[in-house]
């Protein structure tokens, strides 16, 4: 598990177990082609189920010469119709400068599924893009997913190939002020969307609550969502199913429980987690902070900042932006690309009274 990461949670369980099957180790620039999946929705993403699956494969990697190619899939994997009942528009925006395209889509006639090749995206400059996607299905509102991509992307061109623009002094006021807010909350939630490039996708919601919080002793809570690989099989017939809603673990103070796949809670070790005030740790000798584009995001307006953290004793080198509420300096998403990684959080609850109930059967007894 890449440090950045494993620095916030130093046990996250069965989601890291499955990271760990699903991501391919391959050189860093070595790689001719990365493929994401994302859930498509019709809501927050931290509170609404996939009701289909995105996939988008890149290659390039570079400004003026990537290329891509989406396709859709049920929630389980499953193949779509190819008879033109699902219906698909994407966007693209560079989170920096601002630039927004339409993509121009070439619908496949041969898929064994939904899928549009996109031959120039429009991608003419260096920096953080969000592709949108944007489906209409036949028995639903329209879904919409996305895509967070670094370009050039340095899984697929070298680590030294992205932009390395001067530190911008406000933007990295802004952001150490929203790392030290950060620090001094008393309680969160976050969703996370995690890939190795290689059509997994791991879906993962982290809670972490204090005494400040809700006067109970601190507590930590993983629910893994979703893990699987979503990439059809070498005959082409679609992928496995994923594992879905499959295990949660409880620390509350020195006890712990866990529950697989429905199961009975068992007593099991406390997780060790990072400290919320040692939260900014992760990010520390940031490089390269310039400020994006300024955008509203779940009802609040955000400011993007963006930067590169290099390797360090306590972490591997590693890409950022962050959306900033323009308010109140509170982080609100994130985006991370690193080696073979590519990972969204979306923060909620933050500094709210919720409480970490303990899993209730007569045999769950816990233990220290």
């Amino acid at each position: 598990m890449i440090a950045a990461v494993a620095a916030v949670v130093l046990a996250l369980a069965g989601a890291c177990l499955w990271y760990a099957l699903l991501r391919e180790e391959e050189p860093q620039g070595h790689t001719d082609r990365i493929t994401l999946v994302a859930p498509a929705v019709d809501g927050p993403l931290h509170a609404t189920d996939p009701a289909l699956l995105t996939s988008l494969v890149m290659t390039g990697g570079k400004p003026d010469n990537a290329a891509f190619e989406i396709g859709l899939m049920a929630p389980d994997g499953a193949f779509l119709p190819t008879d033109g009942s699902y219906t698909l528009t994407a966007e693209i925006t560079n989170l920096n400068d601002g630039a927004h395209v339409a993509m121009p889509l070439e619908e496949l006639t041969d898929a064994a599924t939904p899928t549009w090749r996109v031959e120039d995206p429009g991608i003419e400059t260096e920096g953080w893009w969000r592709i949108r996607t944007t489906t209409e299905r036949p028995d639903g509102d329209p879904v919409t997913a996305e895509f967070h991509l670094l370009i050039p992307d340095p899984n697929m061109t070298g680590f030294t190939s992205p932009p390395a623009p001067d530190t911008d002094p406000d933007a990295e006021d802004t952001l150490q002020t929203a790392l030290a807010q950060m620090s001094e909350w008393s309680s969160l939630r976050w969703w996370e969307w995690l890939s190795a490039g290689d059509g997994s996708m791991i879906l993962v919601e982290f809670s972490v609550t204090t005494p400040e919080s809700n006067g109970q002793p601190n507590g930590f809570q993983n629910r893994s969502i979703f893990a699987g690989r979503m990439v059809p099989g070498e005959n082409g017939e679609p992928p496995s199913p994923p594992r879905t809603d499959w295990f949660t673990s409880v620390t509350i103070g020195d006890e712990a429980w866990a529950v697989r796949d429905g199961g009975t809670p068992e007593s099991t070790s406390a997780t060790r987690y990072l400290p919320i005030q040692q939260y900014p740790e992760t990010y520390e000798g940031a490089t390269s902070v310039t400020y994006g584009i300024t955008e509203e995001i779940f009802g609040r307006k955000a400011q993007v900042v963006t930067f590169h953290v290099p390797t360090l004793p306590t972490q591997s080198e590693a890409w950022y932006a962050f959306w900033i509420d323009t308010e109140t300096g509170e982080v609100l998403q994130l985006a991370m690309l690193a080696t073979n990684h590519y990972m969204v959080w979306e923060y909620f609850d933050v500094n709210e009274p919720f409480v970490l109930e303990v899993p209730t059967t007569p045999s769950a007894t816990p233990s220290p």
